[in-house]
């Protein structure tokens, strides 16, 4: 990727509420990380994820 000119990262954010669009998400997110000098990611965490019997 190539250097943006202003040197300003964008930022993203990701809200995420069960495994079916996590899976859809999660090599965006994969992605966005491998790249830390343009990108900073936030992951917003809701639904489903946060219930002891669907895996928190």
């Amino acid at each position: 990727m190539e250097k943006n000119g202003n040197n300003r990262k964008l930022r993203v954010c990701v809200a995420t509420c069960n495994r079916a669009d996590y899976s859809k998400l999660a090599p965006i997110m994969f992605g966005i990380k491998t790249e830390p000098a343009f990108f900073e990611l936030d992951v917003v965490v809701l639904g489903s994820h946060l219930i002891d019997d669907y895996g928190r």
